[in-house]
């Protein structure tokens, strides 16, 4: 993502609470208010995920304002049709509507990745402990027998030669 539109995107997505404020969006980019907020009420999906709140801290007002949830703001921004836009910000716009589901998402796609990697190593680190326990068995085996073998006649080594190495045929 350009350093422009993570400005353009901090300039518009200000959150409230858990909720995204709709009026600074519209501000931005021209935008009727009033229009936003009736598509936002009258929306299947939207009409679950929007409330009204006021932040004297972020509007400098008491006043109630249309607040959505993420996944709300997601799907209104997709609705706006950018040819309502005036032509010097449309481009932004519909760079905006591109990007803004990686903007609030972002944190969240690196996390999952990092958990699969985390389980992908999790998995390799398994399968070669699984490796090195009986890599490591076998080489206490052949030590063992090797020191059988050094301590033994000819004769007894003879005897014990297919316990310590069965995968080789005793000499004929």
């Amino acid at each position: 993502m350009k350093n422009d539109s993570i400005k353009v995107f901090k300039k518009t997505v200000i959150m409230v609470n858990e909720y995204i404020a709709v009026k600074p969006l519209c501000d931005f980019f021209g935008i009727s208010y009033k229009r936003a907020a009736e598509r936002i009420r009258n929306d299947e999906i939207l009409k679950n995920e929007w409330t009204k709140m006021s932040s004297e801290t972020l509007f400098g007002d008491n006043r109630e304002r249309f607040c959505v949830t993420k996944k709300g703001f997601v799907r209104w921004i997709q609705l706006i049709n950018a040819g309502i836009i005036g032509h010097e910000l449309r481009s932004k716009f519909i760079e905006f509507q591109s990007n803004v589901f990686d903007y609030l998402y972002e944190g969240n796609v690196i996390k999952n990745q990092q958990l699969q990697d985390i389980l992908q190593f999790n998995k390799e680190a398994t399968r070669l402990k699984s490796l090195y326990g009986r890599v490591g068995n076998a080489i206490k085996r052949r030590n063992f027998g090797l020191r059988a073998c050094v301590q033994s006649t000819p004769e007894e080594w003879a005897d014990k030669r297919e316990k310590y190495f069965p995968e080789q045929k005793a000499i004929n």
